[in-house]
């Protein structure tokens, strides 16, 4: 799968959420649910969870520069599928 994956056969899968946030910015990201599965997010240290930490979707309060979110899916028999990871910008206010 991962080399399909690598050369181009198949699409990634993808996070669902937005690529920029404002400090503080309460934002969402989502995969599809799939019975059975655990979720494990990753995202950068200064911002703060609000809900969904194993859970298909997370909600986090933007902390104060650039990251990434990162999710990894665990099946019932231990199988792995990781989603690309989602480039998030802070945004300025004007």
């Amino acid at each position: 799968m991962w080399t399909a994956y690598d050369f181009g056969l198949i699409k990634t899968p993808e996070i669902d959420g937005p690529h920029e946030a404002f400090l503080k910015q309460a934002v969402t990201y989502s995969i599809p649910l799939t019975l059975g599965c655990t979720y494990e997010w990753n995202y950068p240290e200064d911002c703060t969870i609000v809900s969904g930490q194993n859970t298909n979707s997370l909600t986090l309060n933007w902390g104060a520069s650039d990251g990434c979110i990162h999710v990894t899916e665990t099946d019932s028999s231990g199988c792995k599928k990781q989603y690309k990871t989602v480039f998030v910008t802070l945004k300025a206010l004007k």
